[in-house]
Formats: structure tokens, sequence, C-alpha cells
């Protein structure tokens, strides 16, 4: 049997979400559960979105525009792709990993030869344990120049001779490992304290997929080396070490390879200028970031500055390392708003007009203060930067998405964007 529905017919309401009603026809939304007051035509419409889904470059302006995008960093800088290749991104370039763009402060690889294993000044064999085969494994970036390391003893040591001896502090060991015959369940990673070292087991399993394995440790010593201790199951059994890092960090950061000397990525910083991109801070205006820091013995921060190292002239949100405090700060007024999650993507926003300010993250827990900025805060010759400044400051992480509005964002709208 056909059944024919028309127009006039009194069909069955089929709701869908009940936490996202928006309310009944000819109440204003107010009876709804939803977002009622989300002006979205506006917030389709930011003054500046330096972050979109696929390639910053699609949003940038022609160059030497006033809304251009610049990416600082003197030297080039590798990342890891959405598909788990390590590439190499030139000099004043982006880096876009699949959980955001990558902005880090500086760092040095005092690991030498850090990709290869045939070099026996940097890796050692203390008890002739293993043997090794140079360039004849696909790295994790997609060339042949991984080594292969035959085990020929069970429970080998491999020692890596660093380009000094490292001072006490902090420090964070890195590498990538693949078995390529037999499993190995490994990885004591110790780095040595003048001989008494690290003995606490930090085991993991090394399987047939390129993995990044990573330790922090805190010497208290000079040290000149570090060892990897393996546990394998059989003589013979084989692995390939890729992309070997010490830095002094209590992370560990992008890959930077070596030969016969240490080698320093240095800092990225991406800026925007504030004119056409921004309102001035004597006016009503919002920022909408959001952020994944994975922390630093510095601040991670995004500033407005008029001129980079005038603590008076600049607007910067940072976290106030060690402590995990959140901070805005408007020239010398520092404003703290409480524990930040640095590890987890936070949508962070910023609402402002000439009398108040609320800062939320992720959407909820709003906190206020009352701060008037000065009347020419901003100008023309203003730029909102991101990653490090002036100060010694540097955001190790990512950022998705960061806009800019020259209005006050409201709670469903800060909801809204955060969801």
């Amino acid at each position: 049997m056909t059944t024919t529905v028309t127009a006039a017919d009194n069909a069955p309401k089929v709701l869908i979400s009940q936490s996202g009603r928006k309310g009944d026809p000819g109440t204003n939304g107010t009876n709804g559960d939803g977002f009622n007051q989300v002006r979205k035509s506006f917030l389709d419409n930011p003054l500046c979105h330096l972050f979109k889904t696929n390639k910053l470059v699609d949003t940038s302006a022609p160059t030497n525009t006033d809304a251009d995008v610049t990416w600082n960093r003197s030297t080039s800088a590798t990342y890891v792709d959405r598909y788990g290749t390590v590439r190499t991104a030139a000099i004043n370039t982006p880096r876009e990993e699949k959980e955001g763009f990558l902005i880090e402060g500086a760092s040095t690889n005092l690991t030498l030869y850090s990709s290869d294993i045939t070099q026996s000044a940097t890796w050692q064999d203390p008890g002739n344990t293993w043997s090794v085969v140079g360039n004849n494994i696909i790295s994790p970036d997609g060339t042949s120049n991984a080594d292969n390391i035959t085990i020929d003893i069970l429970n080998p040591l491999i020692r890596v001779i660093t380009s000094t001896g490292l001072a006490a502090g902090t420090y964070t060991i890195s590498f990538w490992a693949k078995t390529t015959f037999g499993q190995i369940t490994g990885g004591t990673v110790d780095l040595h304290d003048v001989g008494t070292g690290d003995t606490t087991p930090s085991l993991s399993t090394i399987s047939l997929e390129w993995q990044r394995f990573q330790r922090t440790i805190t010497n208290s010593n000079i040290s000149t080396f570090w060892d990897i201790s393996l546990f394998t199951p059989t003589v013979g059994s084989q692995i390939s070490i890729w992309g070997a890092q010490v830095e002094k960090s209590p992370v560990a950061s992008s890959y930077i390879p070596t030969v016969a000397s240490p080698v320093t990525r240095t800092a990225d910083a991406v800026s925007v200028q504030v004119n056409n991109n921004s309102a001035q801070l004597d006016r009503a205006m919002s920022i909408a970031m959001n952020v994944n820091i994975t922390n630093q013995s510095n601040a991670a921060i995004i500033l407005f500055s008029p001129t980079l190292g005038v603590t008076s002239a600049a607007f910067r949100t940072y976290v106030d390392v060690p402590s995990g405090v959140n901070v805005n700060q408007f020239g010398n007024s520092a404003i703290n708003v409480g524990s930040f999650p640095l590890s987890q993507n936070v949508n962070h926003t910023i609402t402002y007009d000439n009398a108040s300010m609320v800062i939320y993250r992720d959407g909820a827990s709003p906190v206020s203060a009352s701060y008037v900025a000065p009347t020419s805060f901003l100008d023309i010759s203003s730029e909102i930067r991101l990653g490090s400044d002036t100060f010694g400051n540097s955001m190790f992480g990512h950022i998705k998405d960061f806009r800019t509005y020259d209005f006050k964002l409201n709670a469903n709208e800060v909801e809204y964007l955060s969801a």
C-alpha cells in the first residue's frame, strides 16, 4: 500500500537534540536549552583569522600587505605531517602537524651524528654486543638513511656520547626505534651521572613500526654520555634507531638532525599587523584561540606588542612556569586566571570592552577583571605576535585556531566557538 503525505498533513516531530534546542518559534529563543544568542554571521566573519583547516597560505593576504602573515624562524626545522612522516620546513615557513601549527622555542641537539650509528666516536658498544649496517632501512623521513643493528648477545647496551659534558639540569632524551627482526622489549634509557646513572626502569615495547621514545631525567653532575639498554628475547634480533636527540628541556621538541657538531633550531614567531586585523584595545574586542601547550622552562605566550621588549606597551597572555598559572597582562597590570591545562587542547577566549575583561577556558568558568586600557594601547605600528618574544618567553606547542573580533563575544558565542 502507498501512503501519500502532503504539506497539510500533521506529520510527527522528530527531536534530534534536546540539549541543543534553540527555542520555539515566536519565543525569540527564550525557552530553549541551546545557543540562543549566537550571532552566527558575525562569528563567521572575524576581523583576523590566522589558522583555518589545511593551509595557512590560503588565508594569508598578498605579501607586504597589512593582513599578510609573517613566519619568523631563522633556521629550518622538522615536523611530522598528518601521515606520520618527518618533514623539513625551510627558514621562515610554517609547520603544520595533525594537532595544528607547530610553534616552538629554541633548542639544541647535543647528540652528534644523530642518525648515523656507524660513527663509533658517538655510538659506542662497550661490551662488543652488537654490529651495525648503515643506511639500509627506510627511516621516519621516508629515505633509506636509518641503520640496522644486529644484537650479538642478550641485553646489550648502546652508548651515545654527547658533544660535551652535560652540566647539571633537566634533559630529555628522545629517539625513534623499530624492530626489523624479532620482538624487543626494551627501553631502560639511562642518562648517566658520572657512572651512577638513573637506574629506574622505563620499559616499553619496540614494534615493527617506527615510534618515538623519550625520557626526561634530572642530571645532578657533569655527564658525557647516555645509554639505551635493551632487553632482547633472542640473539640475532635486529633493530633500527634513528633521530637521537638530547636537549636541555623538560620535553622533547621537534627532531634536530646533527652530524659533526651540535645544531640549534631557533624559535618560531608568527606575526600579523594589527591594522585591519584587530580593534584597538580601548574599544570592544575579542580573541578566540585553540592552543595545545607542551610547556617549557619559559612561559608559553601569546601577545600584542607595539614595540617588542617594552612591557608597558604589550598585552600578553601566558603561562607562568613552573607554577602553571595562566596570566593575562595589560601593560604592567598582570591578572592571574588560575591553573591552565598545559598538555591539553584548550579553547581560550578573551573578551574585552573599555571597562572590563572576561577570560574563558573551553567555553566555561569565566574570570572577570576590571581594567581600563589607555586610548593608544594599540596603533597601526603594532603586531599580533604568537610564539617567542624579546622577554625570553617561548611557546612550545600547537595552535589550531586564532581569530580576533571587533566586538565583545557573549557567553553563548564563546561556548559555540569552543564546541
